[in-house]
């Protein structure tokens, strides 16, 4: 309402919309998705069973909450909606899941 003011039917206003930068859409998208993916990864026993063998002996591989502490760890971070910040964080998580996959087919 501050920008273009209460409308008035008797007035017209005339606005503007404008693009969208797509390489910023893009990477917003693959943040929303990997923090989607992970928040799904650590309900999982078996990326628990993954994370324990792998990289966090100390987790309970059974415990949602554990997981999450062990993926947080892993990744440096301190919560998944670092994803949008944090490319590294991003490209890592992907590259863990990859691994997973893998795992899971051994």
């Amino acid at each position: 309402i501050n920008i273009f003011g209460v409308p008035t039917p008797s007035i017209e206003q005339w606005v503007a919309v404008a693009g969208l930068h797509s390489q910023a859409v893009a990477k917003n998208e693959d943040a929303v998705n990997a923090i989607k993916q992970a928040g799904m990864l650590c309900k999982s026993d078996s990326f628990g069973d993954f994370l324990k063998a792998k990289y966090v002996p100390e987790i309970m591989p059974t415990n949602p909450e554990s997981i999450a502490d062990g993926l947080r760890k892993v990744l440096g971070i301190k919560s998944r909606t670092e994803f949008h910040e944090n490319d590294d964080a991003r490209i890592a998580f992907n590259r863990l899941k990859g691994e997973y996959d893998q795992w899971l087919v051994k």
